[in-house]
Formats: structure tokens, sequence, C-alpha cells
């Protein structure tokens, strides 16, 4: 890894149609350009395109029109309920991602060279934190106690769905298991099962005096799994260039200076070849972050 001097990661955002979105969310193109009219959907200088934030925040709103909430009342907090369902869907779902494995992709970034992912960042401070019996007891066992656990699948996911949201610009987005409209016209991010309990009668405000009456709850997980089972395309395309500037062996001059990824669990030597194709099957392109060894 010592020989590539520069890398970059691509992410491509798929475009859909507005036939395409009618497929996916069952919103009628006669109803989405009276959404666009009326200003709950982004408006376009050319032929209308949803990628997936867009998408994600006609799928809430359709969601809640169809429980008799219009978009005049949801279009206000759509756009944050979109965002915790299409991080969901790119953290926990490998088929909203096109190219390669999300998962290779990750491990195919110099570990040197990229930020430290949530998980990795708690692992060095809970090792900070250790007492020196603690960490005896770990090196007694033959285990490095300044050693960071490995990734699971998840935390590397995870960590590329937020390099995402970065890259567009978003830097909070809500994990919550549920979003609860109450009766009341709040809307709220938690787990309804929590925010409902009664069991403890003696702690006061439990359960939640908003609860009193009908309340909507939307499943963050479900809404996510059905997205990506009904796109015809993922969400988002990836791919991972590594240039070197002096290769070894040399290559043609036409290709000096950009190389195939093959180490981590992948082997990347048809990636950069594909990698036109790749692109042309999305729409926007954001490149998340480059790095220099």
């Amino acid at each position: 890894m010592s020989t590539h001097d520069i890398w970059t990661l691509h992410f491509n955002l798929t475009e859909f149609t507005p036939r395409e979105v009618e497929g996916i969310i069952t919103l009628s193109t006669l109803m989405q350009r009276d959404w666009r009219h009326r200003g709950f959907l982004a408006k376009s200088d050319k032929h209308a395109r949803f990628t997936l934030i867009p998408l994600a925040e006609a799928l809430v709103m359709k969601a809640f029109a169809d429980r008799g909430i219009g978009p005049s009342r949801s279009h206000v907090v759509a756009p944050r309920i979109a965002a915790a369902v299409i991080w969901n869907a790119l953290a926990f779902r490998s088929a909203s991602w096109g190219g390669p494995s999300i998962v290779d992709v990750f491990d195919a970034i110099p570990k040197d060279a990229r930020a430290l992912t949530t998980e990795e960042e708690y692992g060095i401070k809970a090792r900070a934190l250790m007492t020196p019996l603690q960490r005896e007891r770990v090196i007694a066992a033959g285990g490095d106690p300044d050693a960071v656990d490995e990734l699971d699948d998840f935390s590397k996911a995870s960590s590329m769905a937020d390099r995402v949201f970065g890259a567009l610009g978003i830097g909070v987005v809500e994990r919550s298991k549920h979003v609860i409209w109450w009766p009341n016209d709040e809307v709220v991010f938690g787990n309804y099962d929590e925010l409902t309990s009664g069991r403890d009668l003696d702690e006061p405000g439990l359960p939640d005096p908003r609860f009193d009456g009908v309340a909507l709850v939307l499943s963050i997980d479900a809404m996510a799994s059905n997205l990506v089972r009904r796109l015809p395309r993922p969400l988002v395309f990836t791919a991972l260039e590594v240039f070197n500037q002096n290769p070894s062996p040399p290559l043609f001059w036409g290709d000096r200076g950009k190389v195939s990824v093959s180490y981590g669990k992948a082997a990347y030597a048809a990636l950069l070849a594909s990698l036109d194709s790749v692109m042309a099957d999305g729409g926007g392109v954001l490149k998340s972050e480059s790095g220099a060894l």
C-alpha cells in the first residue's frame, strides 16, 4: 500500500424517472406534478429526476397521505425521516449499493488514510480506559491491550453510509427505530414501545401523555427494507480509484498513473477498467473524499 500515492472514492447517485417512482412508491406521475407545482417536491429545470433523498421524501409523504395526513403537513418533517430511511437502507441492506461489495470497498481504502469509524473510536477509548489489572489479564490471555477489534460488516457499511451523507452535506441523521406522529401533531423519533410503556406506575410521565388518542407509527427499518426491495436499480454506485505516480512494472503510457486495487478482501483488477460503465448506470456523481499516503 505504500506505493499507492492517491486514492479517490466515488459515489454515484442513481436517478429515477417519475414513471419509475410511480412503480416504487405508487405515487402517480400526475400527483407528482401536482406536488411539485405546490412546492412539496423539488422542481427541475430539465426532466424531473429523483435521487435517493428526494425519492425517500416522496415515499414518506405518500405514506402519511395514505393515512390522511397530506403533504402540506408532512413535507416539513419529510426530509429528516427520509434521511433516516436512506441511512438505514445503506447501512443494513447490501442491495442498496451498486458496483463492488461495499464491504470490500471499505476494506480496500488504506486504513492509515481514512478517518476512524465510530466503532474504532469507541474501541480506542475503551482500551485507553483499561485498568492495569485489565491490561494484564488481556496480555495473559494472549491478546494485545492496545489492539482495536476487527470491524464487522455492519460497521463498515454504516461507515460508508456516513460518507455518502457527508458528501451530501448532511451531518446529523436520526437512527431511531420509529417515527411517531402524536395526536397533537407533534412528530418525534424514538422507540414506540419505550415511549408508550406504562409498566412502572410510580414513575411520573409514563406513559407519555401525548399518547392519549390515536398515533401514527412508522417503522424506519420496514420503510427502508420495502424501498430497497422495490428498486429497479441500487440507490448508490460506488468505486475506488487508486493512483500510483511511479508504477512498477511500468504501464503503457496511456495508463500511467492509474493502477487497480488488489488488496483487501476483493480483487479490484477489473474495477477501474469497468469504472466508466459502472458510473453510467447512475446519475449525480459525488466524490466523497480522497487521500494521499
